[in-house]
């Protein structure tokens, strides 16, 4: 089962493979390669919370190498990082925090949580890569100090809230959307 996941995997074939893992977890609960390989599907799909419980519990496993320890952990890491927990994320890569790889998600988790809390974003960073032929940024949403909630006395009318006290030309709301860039707009 591994050998056909394998073939699969090369092929792209993301959710073949995972069936082929699954189907020798099945025979061997516990293989730690098997369940590695599948949580790699399951991040390939991004089923990131089945990546998640899946990793954790390879975390566990007795029969590690540290090897396949350091790529549990990494995998746990990239399923926080995906389900946008990077608190989770960056606990998971403090495990080895030594370890470059670990570290290449960890910087990447604490700029998607500066992003989230502080709305700092590297805006010419983002328009050169929005020359790319497919581009898909990799930030993090705002999470800023306002809230939508529904209104105390008008029935079932919602409204935006601040949640705390806000300063001027403070930014309140991001809304994720697609960039569209005019370079003459921005040298100006």
């Amino acid at each position: 089962w591994k050998a056909v996941g394998a073939q699969f995997f090369k092929k792209q074939q993301w959710l073949a493979a995972s069936i082929a893992y699954s189907e020798g977890l099945k025979l061997d609960p516990s293989h730690p390669v098997l369940t590695l390989n599948r949580v790699e599907t399951f991040l390939r799909m991004r089923w990131f919370n089945r990546a998640l419980a899946e990793a954790s519990r390879a975390i566990e496993l007795e029969s590690l190498t540290p090897e396949l320890h350091k790529k549990a952990l990494g995998r746990a890491a990239r399923a926080c990082y995906g389900l946008e927990k990077y608190d989770d994320s960056i606990s998971y890569t403090m495990r080895l925090p030594d370890d470059k790889e670990l570290a290449d998600i960890r910087e990447r988790a604490q700029q998607r949580k500066r992003e989230q809390e502080k709305g700092e974003y590297n805006w010419l960073e983002l328009f050169r890569l929005s020359k790319q032929s497919v581009y898909s940024p990799d930030i993090a949403d705002f999470i800023g100090p306002m809230q939508v909630k529904r209104h105390k006395t008008l029935k079932g009318q919602h409204g935006l809230y601040a949640t705390r006290n806000v300063k001027a030309g403070e930014l309140l709301v991001r809304v994720r959307c697609c960039f569209v860039f005019n370079i003459s707009s921005l040298l100006q």
